[in-house]
């Protein structure tokens, strides 16, 4: 009997510290903007690889052309924090782009609030109280040059999203 008790302990903590762990690993991979954790940089890439090809706005669609690409971040904000976002460093193949070229690219941004939420930090400790919001980036292109389109044509497109607190 106190081998069958002893087991079924062993299992409950086994199960409760297993819980904590995937409770840390997930907290780890929300964006979250507090009081203390003020700007969140966000790496975004655009490939080809996808199978999907970014053409301008107005443009005659392929079978794999797309005039918009979406990205979509859900953000965890405290309660009293007031939150910025934009994009920054538009780099082609790893070089950052002239301004010739990010003029071409528009970023526009769709923001929601689902709903009023209490995220738990850290499993034994207090909650902090805030809410959710979601912000879309529509991403879309300007018809281009000849220049333009020479520099940019099959090429990697990458750029940084900024959110951070005041």
């Amino acid at each position: 009997m106190k081998k069958l008790i002893l087991s079924l302990v062993l299992i409950f903590l086994f199960s409760l510290s297993s819980l904590k762990l995937y409770v840390i690993a997930e907290d780890a991979n929300k964006i979250s903007l507090t009081s203390e954790n003020t700007h969140v940089v966000i790496s975004q890439s655009i490939d080809t690889a996808n199978g999907k090809y970014l053409v301008p706005k107005g443009a005659i669609l392929g079978v794999n052309d797309v005039e918009e690409i979406e990205f979509t971040y859900l953000i965890f904000v405290q309660y009293g924090v007031e939150v910025d976002y934009f994009i920054n460093d538009i780099e082609i193949n790893d070089d950052i782009a002239s301004q010739d070229v990010k003029d071409l690219f528009v970023f526009d941004f769709k923001v929601n609030i689902p709903e009023n939420h209490h995220i738990q930090l850290e499993f034994y400790d207090d909650t902090e109280a805030g809410y959710y919001m979601e912000v879309t980036v529509v991403l879309s292109m300007n018809f281009p040059t000849e220049e333009q389109y020479l520099e940019i044509a099959g090429q990697h497109l990458s750029f940084d999203i900024t959110f951070e607190s005041d």
